[in-house]
């Protein structure tokens, strides 16, 4: 599932990033909802690794969060 947080948030106070809040709402959320990858930029965090990584895929969109169920999840 890809989500894509808005750009502008009115919710927001400057500096926060909407993307990475969403980001690490589904890492915190793993466990409770079947979580096992979150992917942003260039970076991924994989729930058996427990850690954010460089993602060799790099293929998300920018400013876009990518949450992945499977895992050996393949977008091909």
């Amino acid at each position: 599932m890809t989500v894509t947080p808005p750009e502008d948030s009115e919710l927001l106070d400057e500096g926060y990033s909407m993307d990475w809040m969403l980001a690490h709402w589904a890492v915190a959320s793993a466990r409770e909802y079947g979580i096992q990858t979150v992917e942003l930029d260039s970076r991924m965090w994989d729930r058996d690794a427990a850690e954010w990584t460089d993602s060799s895929a790099g293929d998300v969109a920018e400013d876009a969060v990518r949450i992945g169920f499977d895992r050996d999840w393949d977008e091909d």
